[in-house]
């Protein structure tokens, strides 16, 4: 039985689909697995977009909702590749919020910066431009030997997505003097921990010492992401796609924490392979075992969660009131799929997570659901691109309807005009360029007399994911769209706004 989900509305539903169902049928909903949380707390944070172009600022909030101590990676991914800007480790006490700026540098890169006081490792320290403590995004990961033939230059970490995993929790933060203890000394006292150079000095210098006072993450994580454009006075506030139940290993006192150097843990290093959702084929809940020693690995669980055909939002171009609206479309574990240097997509070494490797031809066909690899062909002839095709069928507020099966992208995007390259991609209506996105591709709604609408953007070149019990087509997808209006200036100051709305999606499931 096949069966096209559709949904219409602009607030993304927490359904999931899978590659295979346990056992081949459909099971009671198992808190051991991985699944989109139905409450906005969780384990792990999928923010879909940073960006400091276009005069925006970047601000994230983090909060533990817990009485425990709570220690995550924080990871900031660049846009086209998304290989890593930036990452780091944050100690949060029970209760804390910790909270951070992404601004641009005048090196043409971007910083993440805050005077919050919880404790970080490595520290946070002030630099000549900013008396703020931080630290610079970096492109170490895609220079020299790290090369994947995309762009080299700082300016290619001024936009991407955002991971946030947790990595373990010491359950009820003690309040006593404990020797090495993470919990005591990352305890805030009248505002300020009470030494996060302990925390530091633990964490990087006796790893084992540290690893040992966790154990494993419970759903603890909220955050929530403001685009800020203090010039224009505009602000848009969106929230991250939420996994719950991510790291659920045999024994309770396992976790995730590594040392702060490393670019563990990731997306892949879900435990067990293992996700669970609300069929809406079936209508009950069913769940997906995955063999990551098969030709899928432990990612697949959470790329299939997000898998989705077709995402439909609204839009708003008016010029009334100076309309623009931008798309944010991310896919979080594209890489895993189509990078080379990764262990399914490079053909040379698939053994070694990050293995020295030579580019391959930038057309070799990627793992699936995607189709090709990123990296440039060695003489060239090909972009590096990892192209996702896409067909437009777009409405007004009255139900007129235009379609496009060959969209005509303004301006055309790396490699084809009918193709999304980056992991992280804006889709811009009517060059809005509401966030000044570099390569942004765009769809002119305009040409068929639409200022305001809807638009359902269809993913029409994806292969599926399947173990021959349920089949899923579409890709791993999330994000956001973003509209900002003006209305002049008033006795109250500047009249403009923004706001955002989350994607609604239609799935494609074979029983």
């Amino acid at each position: 039985m096949k069966k096209t989900i559709n949904k219409t509305a602009f607030v993304s539903k927490p359904v999931a689909a899978a590659v295979g169902l346990a056992m081949g049928a459909l099971v009671a909903a198992n808190a051991q697995a991985v699944s989109i949380s139905n409450d906005g707390i969780g384990e792990v944070l999928l923010f879909p977009y940073y960006t400091v172009n276009n005069g925006y600022n970047t601000n994230i909030n983090i909060t533990n909702t817990t009485a425990d101590t709570v220690a995550f990676k924080i990871r900031f991914r660049e846009s086209e590749n998304s290989r890593d800007a930036r990452d780091f480790n944050v100690v949060l006490s029970p209760y804390d919020v910790w909270n951070a700026s992404i601004v641009k540098t005048a090196q043409g890169g971007a910083r993440v910066q805050t005077f919050d006081t919880s404790c970080t490792v490595g520290k946070l320290t002030p630099s000549a431009e900013f008396n703020v403590p931080g630290v610079d995004f970096t492109n170490a990961d895609f220079v020299d030997g790290n090369a994947d033939t995309g762009r080299t230059g700082l300016e290619r970490t001024t936009e991407g997505h955002i991971e946030v995993i947790s990595m373990g929790r010491i359950i009820g933060g003690t309040q006593t003097q404990v020797d090495d203890s993470i919990a005591y000394y990352a305890k805030h006292v009248n505002g300020t921990p009470r030494d996060c150079d302990v925390v530091r000095d633990l964490m990087i210098n006796d790893i084992t010492t540290a690893r040992d006072q966790f154990v494993a993450p419970i759903n603890a994580l909220k955050g929530s992401v403001t685009f800020q454009n203090v010039n224009s006075g505009k602000q848009i506030t969106s929230e991250p796609t939420v996994l719950a139940d991510f790291y659920n290993p045999a024994s309770s006192t396992d976790n995730l924490v590594v040392l702060p150097s490393t670019q563990a843990p990731g997306l892949h290093d879900v435990v067990p392979a293992e996700a669970y959702w609300l069929s809406e084929v079936t209508g009950s809940t069913a769940m997906a075992t995955f063999d990551a020693t098969s030709s899928s690995q432990n990612v697949d669980a959470v790329s299939a969660l997000l898998m989705r055909k077709s995402i439909v939002n609204q839009y708003s171009v008016n010029p009334f009131n100076e309309a623009k609206t931008d798309w944010v479309v991310t896919f979080p574990t594209k890489h895993y799929y189509v990078d080379e240097r990764n262990p399914l997509a490079n053909v040379v070494d698939p053994v070694s997570y990050y293995p020295a490797y030579s580019h391959q031809v930038g057309d070799d066909a990627a793992v699936a659901p995607f189709n090709k690899t990123f990296q440039q062909s060695t003489d060239g002839s090909v972009a590096a691109c990892a192209e996702v095709g896409v067909d437009f069928t777009y409405f007004n507020r009255e139900e007129a309807e235009a379609s496009v099966d060959n969209p005509g992208f303004s301006p055309a995007s790396v490699a084809d005009s009918q193709s999304l390259c980056k992991e992280t991609q804006i889709v811009t209506f009517d060059n809005s360029n509401l966030f000044g996105a570099h390569g942004a591709v765009g769809v002119n709604v305009a040409a068929d007399g639409f200022q305001s609408g809807w638009m359902n953007m269809i993913f029409n070149d994806s292969r599926t994911l399947t173990d021959g019990n349920i089949t899923l087509d579409g890709y791993p997808v999330t994000g956001f769209s973003a509209t900002t209006l003006e209305n002049g200036v008033g006795s109250e100051g500047i009249l403009n706004y923004g706001f955002s709305a989350n994607h609604g999606y239609t799935r494609d499931e074979s029983l």
